[in-house]
């Protein structure tokens, strides 16, 4: 009885303070990109001082349009960062799912004219979704990053892969011979077209 009582009250404890700790959790996470700006782009650091709430676009005039959500765009890369390095299957998902969130709403103010990370954008909310097993919509996005950016060497590597990956070779093939159409000396395509040729 007297085990059951304690079991009881352990259970009522952790109800009671569940919610307050899963809030400074969160928080903690969200902040983690500001303590770690050295993964990041320099415009990242430059956000994570006071100064840059408001200072961005005059100091990054490029990022003008899309400075007032910078922010979430620096805590999407850094989750993808963290999702390549985690060994934790549920920590990894939970990061790449934030990748994807953070993208998405950066890209609801991202249009592919006047925004200069768009291109950039795109291919790394691909690749959270190729890694959430949403093929075609990675594919999607991935095209919009090369239509927007046609000399966009990451965009045809990473499509690349994933047709490589889900043994679609033709269509690797394509894209590869299509990005070294418009960048005939990329090592990175090169590399991978050579592999694919060695492997067929």
């Amino acid at each position: 009885m007297m085990r059951l009582m304690q079991t009881m009250m352990l259970a009522v404890l952790v109800l009671v303070l569940l919610p307050s700790w899963h809030v400074a959790h969160a928080k903690g996470k969200e902040g983690d990109w500001r303590q770690n700006t050295q993964y990041l782009p320099s415009y990242c650091a430059y956000r994570a001082t006071p100064a840059g709430k408001t200072g961005g676009p005059r100091k990054y005039p490029a990022l003008k349009s899309v400075w007032i959500h910078i922010h979430h765009y620096c805590a999407g890369i850094y989750a993808e960062y963290q999702a390549k390095l985690s060994i934790d299957p549920l920590e990894k998902k939970r990061l790449i799912g934030q990748t994807a969130n953070e993208m998405r709403y950066v890209g609801r103010n991202c249009p592919p004219k006047g925004c200069i990370l768009y291109p950039e954008l795109h291919t790394r909310w691909g690749w959270a979704l190729r890694e959430q097993g949403h093929i075609a919509a990675a594919v999607e996005h991935y095209r919009a990053a090369i239509k927007a950016k046609p000399d966009y060497i990451k965009a045809y590597s990473q499509l690349a892969d994933l047709y490589m990956d889900s043994g679609r070779i033709e269509d690797a093939r394509k894209v590869l011979e299509e990005g070294l159409r418009i960048k005939p000396k990329s090592r990175s395509l090169k590399r991978r077209l050579k592999k694919l040729e060695q492997a067929g």
